[in-house]
């Protein structure tokens, strides 16, 4: 689950990543 762990590293980018789908 490297994403989990993203998300735990960089909670500023989860927000990013997150916009990435909703906007797509």
């Amino acid at each position: 689950m490297m994403f989990q762990v993203v998300i735990e590293n960089d909670m500023h980018v989860l927000r990013f990543y997150c916009r990435e789908p909703l906007g797509s």
